[in-house]
Formats: structure tokens, sequence, C-alpha cells
């Protein structure tokens, strides 16, 4: 960066400091209103209070507040207060004139604070200036304040706000600030171009929109939010010659909250928000080396998730050495939000669904525009288009330092990228490190994977196995693979270059579960006289009421391959006691019955008048993950798995979901020691509630493997399982301690 503008000196005075205050999560101000005795009474009458200032920038209703709860993901806690007016005998604006700077009028107004007011006690000193004709260039920086007398310099931030007739021009309507929604200017498609369509609602009024901005400025972003257009060209090439001063436009960023007031979004890029420590390094997919890496980013907003791309190219020079990281490339998805309210736009919407792409240099942060727009002529001059700017699914950018392509839009709203990270001037000379991940490893017989290569060091050939896989090779650098027959496979992939290959394997990396089916029915012809008390298998047990067919599937057992599992089987007679016969099946292959060899894996071999116990082992050729189970229990003779009312006779009939696994560790499960909810969960957030205070948390699928680690554990903990489906083992570690719990993720 060859040019600092005074702003940036100034606030890289304050930045250490206010990256310590940022740090410590604590900001406290002391607010001070200040009007006129020239503003007309009955407007200076309709100024908010002071307690209608608390209100508005720290009630539990304040947008600021949310604003800023928002873009620090909770971390800020802003605190203040608000003092009573101090009203000027100064006179700040003339008619036909400007307002006079904010720093002039301080110079010139004695603020009135209570007695034993201490500035020391505030991070910042906030001054609101009224006025009913116009508004001045609100600052944020040092000033000399007079304050009960005493002129000292102070940090802070002086911010105008207005309500009365602009100019005190009678053709004028009354507005204020304060409440009055900023307003977009949407450049136009109409031909010929409007400079002003309908006013859309922002969703700050000018006043809150200028605080925000002016005290993100004192926390120590002494620069805005840029952009760089280049009237229908890449900003890779030579900047055309019509393109005025949109090469390097400092408020350009419409979509940034540092950027051009009333633009379309209002949210605080993660550029900024990295720089003043509200993003750590755990929310940010870090590439610095000359790399080529597939990655997944969530929306900026989310409160979970990688939520930054942070390319530190490494042959870019860094800029403010032990502030920035090497320069380089951001890249960050927006979601319709409160802040981001980009569907309600007609300009913008459908055209912000992708990857915002920034270019970075110390404190620059310039937002390129990945569909390049000409500018628009209006009959007033030229004006740069940047209704759609996103990197998109289809889309490549590709400039002698970084390549993005492969975009990827995931059903949860995050979005996955291919990143390639250049050798300015040549390549690394290195071979590649294979790397791979697939969008589902659990999945239905006849669903679709999709692999997405993540090897290191610019390979330029890719060569895949897919056991059990249709296809299964294939040379394409993200293949989609279809699978069809329930069970666990192994996937392979060689990445090459000039320089050399690699060959990454995953043994039982896709577990294929079986379709749903449709079993044949069989139900008893009355439970008059007995039913089914309870199934007892392995740690699982079942007590159930008299039906003649009860479906249970909405229940769980794990099975392990290979292993003895202990059952009892308990009949009830709710008068004289009978003979029964219970049978066990199992559908072991996923076909959806259970007519198979092998398939009737408990026999009780006579009618008894008592529970009877045995135990039941799953062939190891039997399929991985979901199957059907029934138990059939018939009065004095053998029941048969599709007998039906009469045909079956006196008894019951019940059905269970079994799970069968490679894993002991489906034999560990416990019940009472830990509370997950909901459970089954249908995607998102899976809450588990324990007597524990610290230690870990792991995923673990039925081959085993940990699929979720997470090393930090509180009473009340939550882990995102976006992505994943099938049964899990839900493994808990404190200490000695160990505990188990079965989780099912539709």
């Amino acid at each position: 960066m060859k040019k600092l503008n005074y702003l940036f000196i100034v606030l890289m005075l304050c930045m250490f400091h206010s990256q310590a205050q940022i740090q410590n999560n604590s900001f406290k101000v002391a607010v001070f209103p200040v009007t006129f005795t020239d503003v007309p009474l009955e407007y200076r009458n309709q100024f908010p209070t002071q307690s209608e200032f608390k209100e508005l920038l720290f009630g539990n209703n304040s947008k600021i507040q949310e604003y800023f709860d928002v873009i620090s993901y909770n971390k800020l806690n802003f605190t203040g207060d608000v003092f009573d007016y101090t009203v000027a005998n100064y006179k700040p604006w003339s008619p036909g004139a400007s307002i006079k700077e904010a720093s002039d009028i301080l110079k010139n107004v004695n603020i009135n604070a209570p007695a034993g007011f201490n500035p020391s006690n505030y991070d910042r000193i906030i001054v609101l200036i009224g006025h009913d004709a116009a508004l001045g260039g609100s600052r944020a920086g040092s000033f000399n304040l007079k304050i009960n007398g005493v002129t000292n310099n102070h940090r802070g931030v002086a911010t105008f706000f207005r309500l009365g007739r602009y100019n005190r021009e009678t053709n004028y309507p009354v507005r204020s600030s304060i409440t009055q929604n900023s307003h977009t200017l949407v450049v136009s498609s109409t031909n010929p171009p409007k400079s002003y369509e309908p006013e859309q609602p922002y969703p700050l009024s000018s006043f809150e929109s200028t605080y925000i901005h002016e005290v993100i400025h004192s926390m120590g972003i002494g620069a805005h939010a840029n952009s760089r257009t280049n009237n229908g060209k890449h900003d890779y090439e030579p900047q055309d010659a019509n393109n005025g001063s949109n090469w390097e436009n400092e408020y350009g960023n419409m979509y940034d909250i540092m950027g051009k007031a009333g633009g379309y979004a209002s949210t605080l890029n993660g550029y900024f928000r990295r720089v003043l420590n509200l993003m750590d390094d755990s929310m940010l997919n870090i590439l610095d080396s000359y790399t080529t890496q597939t990655v997944t980013v969530h929306p900026i907003n989310y409160t979970s998730g990688k939520r930054l791309i942070a390319v530190y190219h490494p042959d870019f020079p860094t800029q403010w050495p032990g502030i920035y990281q090497n320069d380089g490339y951001t890249l960050e998805v927006k979601a319709n939000s409160t802040f981001d309210p980009l569907t309600s736009i007609p300009e913008v919407k459908g055209n912000a669904d992708g990857l915002f792409v920034y270019k970075n240099s110390g404190l620059k942060n310039l937002l390129l525009d990945m569909s390049p727009a000409p500018n628009v002529a209006f009959g007033w001059g030229d004006y740069y288009d940047v209704r759609d700017v996103v990197l998109k699914p289809g889309m490549t950018y590709e400039n002698d330092e970084v390549k993005f392509s492969n975009v990827i839009k995931n059903a949860d709203g995050s979005f996955n990228v291919t990143i390639r990270v250049k050798k300015i001037g040549g390549d690394t000379g290195t071979a590649p490190i294979a790397q791979f991940t697939a969008n589902n490893t659990s999945i239905t017989a006849g669903q679709s994977v999709v692999f997405t290569d993540q090897s290191t060091n610019e390979p330029t050939s890719w060569s895949w196995s897919f056991a059990g896989g249709n296809p299964s090779t294939s040379t394409a650098q993200n293949p989609t693979v279809t699978y069809t027959t329930p069970g666990t496979y192994q996937v392979s992939l060689t990445a090459a270059n000039t320089h050399g290959n690699d060959t990454n394997t995953k043994t039982s990396y896709i577990t294929v579960n079986p379709a749903s089916c449709t079993y044949c029915a069989s139900a008893s012809s009355t439970v008059k006289y007995e039913y089914i008390k309870e199934v007892k298998i392995g740690n699982f047990t079942n007590v159930s009421d008299a039906q003649k067919y009860s479906d249970f599937t909405n229940k769980t057992i794990p099975l392990v391959k290979g292993k003895a599992t202990n059952i009892t089987l308990t009949p009830e007679w709710p008068k004289e006691i009978y003979k029964e016969y219970f049978k066990i099946w199992i559908d072991l292959n996923g076909d959806c019955d259970f007519n198979d060899s092998g398939e009737l894996v408990f026999d009780a071999g006579s009618a008894k008048k008592t529970a009877v116990t045995g135990t039941i082992t799953v062939p190891t050729s039997a399929i991985t993950g979901n199957t059907r189970m029934r138990v059939s229990m018939k009065y004095n003779g053998a029941p048969n798995p599709c007998a039906n009312g009469s045909a079956f006779g006196d008894g019951e009939v019940e059905d269970y979901t079994v799970n069968i696994s490679t894993s002991a560790l489906a034999e560990k499960v416990q019940g009472d020691d830990i509370t997950v909810f909901p459970n089954p969960v249908s995607q998102g957030k899976l809450h588990i509630h324990s007597d524990f205070e610290e230690g870990k948390i792991q995923l673990i699928d039925i081959t085993g493997k940990a699929v979720l680690t997470q090393n930090t554990l509180t009473k009340l903990e939550e882990i995102n399982v976006n992505g994943l489906h099938g049964v899990f083992i839900l493994m808990i570690k404190s200490g000695k301690e160990t505990i188990y719990k079965q989780v099912i993720i539709e």
C-alpha cells in the first residue's frame, strides 16, 4: 500500500490500543448529545431525549446492539452512559453554506458533563451533533474536546443527526435521520437508464448506519470498503481508459457498512472482522502456501463452521508486520438476513448467491467483480455496476496469482470452491499430496456421492477407484459416483503432475444402506390371551402392551457382525398361562424379505410357558447399516414371518430396526448418563446435556471411524451434524470416564 490517506494514518495510531480493547470483548463509551441555540425549538423538542438515545444505542431492542452482536458473533459487549444535552450558543450553519466540520464545531463547544466526570473511565467519547437543516461529515479519531471547561485530546467519534427541513427550505418535508432508513442508488437496467429507482428500505436508519460506520473506524479500521471494477472487463486486464475512478473506488463496496452508504447490504466483511479479532483462525479456511485445495465456506453471519476463506499469498509482502498476515484474497458468502436483505432488492435478488471475492493489501480491501459489467451511462456521468459481482457455480476466476473454480452450492447454504495458489513466475516443482473428501459418506442404495479433490501441490491429473460404485473408475477431478448395493466400500485417489504422483486410499469410507423397503404384512388374530411383554437384546430393552402387530422401527438395536448377542423374550398372559413359540428374523442382505438362507436368526425350538433366552449372531457376510428385524410369538405353534390374521393365530408380531456394524463400540451404548436432543435429528444442531464440564466429544460411524471430533465440552454443548446421515455412536470422554450414546441422523 503506497498511498495512505489522513484517516488511515490517524487511526493507525489508535490501532494497537483498539485491538486490545476488542480482545477484552468490552467497549464502554460516554455519549454527549450536542445541539445549538439557533435550532428552532419546534425541531429541538423533537430530538431524541437522553433516555431515548440510551435505548437507541444500548437498549434491548437496539438495532445498533444487534448489529455488533452479529458481526462479533456475540463477543462484543458495548455499554455506555448517555449524558444530558449540551445546548451551545454557537452557529455552525447559515443558509447557503455547508455546516461546519465536526472538528471546528467541537473547538467551539464546552460540553457539560456531571461533576466528577472522568473520561479515563471510558474507552471512547462519542459526541452526537444535532441540527435541523444540515448533516455534516461524521468523523472518528482523536479530538480536542472541552469538557467542563477543560480541554484535552480524546479518542472517539463525532456523528451528526438531523431532524427538520433540508436547508430550512419550506418546500422540503420534515425528515429525521434517526428514523428514516437510508435508500440505495440502484443502477437501472432500463433504457435509457434512470438514476434513481423506487426507494428501497435499508435495515438501518441513516443515523444508525453512520454511527456504526464511525465506531468501527474508531475500533481500528482506518479505511473504507473499496471496490475495483473495470468497465466490463476483469480486474486482471489492463484498466479501461473510460473507467474513471472505479479502479480503486474508496467507498465502492455497496454490500458493506464501511462502503457506500445505503447500499445493498450492511454487514462488515470478513477481512475487516479478522483485523479486529472478531474472527479467529478456527472460523477461517487459511491457505498460506502454493497449493490446490477444495474448501467449504459457510455464510459469514452463521454461528458455526468455517466462515471465511483467507488466501495469504506467499509471494505478497506483509504491509504492516505484526498487524496483518500476508496480503492476498478473501472469499465469503452472504446469506439473506436482517442486515443483508439481498432477496428484497429487485436489482440484486438472484445475483448474490455465490462467493464475494476481495483482494487485500494492508487495510485496502477491494471487492472484485466476477461478472464484469460495463459502467452505466447517465446524463450526469458514468456509474459503476456491482449488482452482480459474486463467483457462482459454473464460473472460474484465474489470474497469475490464484485460480478459483469448481464452485458448488450445498444444501445447508455453504459453498465449495477449489482454490489454486500459484507461484508467481513458475510452479513449485513438487509432486502432489493426494487428499479428498465426499459430500456424504453414509447413503441409501441408489444415491450418489460427490467426491472433491483436495490434493495439494497443483496436480494436473487424477485417477479414482470406487469399489462398489458406478462408475468404478474416473479421471475427473471431482467425480460423482452412484452406489446401488448395500455395503461398505473403499475409495482410492492417485493425483499426479509432471513431478510425480501420490495415492490416498480410504478403506470402509462409503457406507451404503438398504433402500426403503415394503415388507410382508404379519399380525396375529387376537391378543386376548397372550402378547409380547418385553424384548431384550444386548443392552436394548423394549416393554410394550398388547397389540396384534407393533411397529417399533423407530427403535434401533445395535448388532456387531460375528458377535453373539444375548436375548431374552418375555410373554405376558392376562389370565391363564399358555405355551408360546418365539422366532426372530433379520433381513441380512437388505432385499426386503425374510426368506433368504440364514435370515431366521433365532428359533426357540418349541412352545414354552416361560420367557425364552438365547443368542443371535449376525454373519460377517451381512450388510452394514440399518435393516429390518421381526420378532414373532405364536400360541402353541411355530410362527411364519408373513402369516396374517387367522393364518397366524393367537400371539403378537413386532418389527424393529437393527443397525449392523463392524465396530464393538455399538455394544457400549448407555442410555441415562447424558441427554441428546433431538434424537433422531434431521441435520442442523445436536444438543448434548451432561454433568461434565470438560472433556472431548466424538461422533463415530458404524465402521468405528470418528467422523467428528470436538475437544471442548461444557454441561450444555451443541455440535453441527449437517451432511451426516445414518446411525452413529456419540462418545463423551471426561477424565477416566467414557460414556456412549446412540444417535440417529436423518
